[in-house]
């Protein structure tokens, strides 16, 4: 199983050996593919491209983001990720297949319906029927998000069991998977910004901030205390419902945190936790490697 490597920043944060394997480098000489991989959220759309060397080994290669907008159309999308591979550099020749987890669903046949235009390639949509590697042990599995579930079956895969994982970004998500890959269900919060926001848009007196870690918990400003709130709040709201996930099923757990926020928390969180910056996208992929032949 991956082990979290010790950086030395603080007592508590772990960073995931290898979250890019190979990254910053050209993977080894033979064959390769790239895989775009495509993760729908409320608030952006995230595209990654993993490149695949005949011998299984990848790369993340490169990522990008759009807005997520319900008004916009297959030509909007168009245009606007046509753009980003011309920035990018990328050719439209150089990807192979393309996978797409999604909680928006009037949006995904848009973009769905974009990629195929772009790329003359049918995307392969996650859903809980998919070939996951895990069980899920939940009543409702068809209304789990998708990307909890590409998060999930990274982390069953790649950590030792039983694990928690927790995304966090527009939501703050949390995922229990026990001992023989079982995923049992989670948690779901507002994310840190989504509560900044809330707060400056639904209080007079109280300021929009850009989020960023307080130099104190005890804050001497209005500023101050909302972003201590924010990271601090968030990284005491993770230390204790992990600490009574572990309670309430009996095993302590590996927890691995994922998220463009998630770095910032881990370093202020007390207790032992591997920060894996590509989780998700690494989940699609190999979803995707999965399911492709299905």
């Amino acid at each position: 199983m991956q082990q979290g490597i010790a950086n030395g920043k603080k007592a508590g944060y772990n960073e995931s050996s290898s979250p890019r394997r190979f990254a910053g480098v050209s993977l080894p000489t033979g064959e390769y593919s790239m895989i775009l991989v495509v993760d729908i959220g409320n608030t952006t759309v995230s595209f990654g491209g993993v490149e695949i060397s005949d011998r299984n080994e990848y790369r993340v290669d490169f990522t990008t983001k759009l807005d997520t907008n319900c008004t916009w159309d297959t030509a909007d999308y168009t245009v606007r990720l046509l753009k980003k591979l011309h920035l990018l550099g990328k050719d439209r020749e150089e990807f192979s297949g393309i996978v797409i987890s999604s909680v928006v669903p009037r949006v995904l046949d848009v973009i769905r319906e974009a990629l195929n235009s772009i790329f003359g390639l049918e995307p392969l949509v996650v859903t809980c029927e998919s070939k996951l590697g895990i069980t899920l042990d939940v009543p409702e599995p068809q209304k789990l998000g998708r990307d909890r579930l590409a998060d999930s079956a990274w982390a069953a895969a790649h950590y030792e069991l039983p694990l928690v994982t927790a995304d966090l970004g527009t939501a703050t998500t949390f995922n229990v998977i026990k001992k023989g890959g079982i995923f049992c269900g989670g948690v779901i919060a507002a994310g840190m910004e989504t509560g900044l926001k809330a707060l400056g848009a639904h209080t007079a007196q109280l300021p929009k901030l850009e989020l960023q870690t307080p130099e104190r918990v005890i804050g001497r400003s209005t500023e101050g205390c909302m972003l201590s709130g924010a990271v601090y709040g968030t990284a005491a709201m993770l230390d204790g419902m992990i600490d009574r996930m572990e309670k309430e099923i009996g095993y302590p757990c590996t927890v691995v945190a994922t998220g463009g926020l998630a770095r910032t928390v881990v370093q202020n969180c007390s207790r032992d936790i591997i920060y894996d910056a590509d989780l998700l996208l690494k989940g699609l992929w190999v979803l995707y490697d999965r399911n492709r032949k299905s």
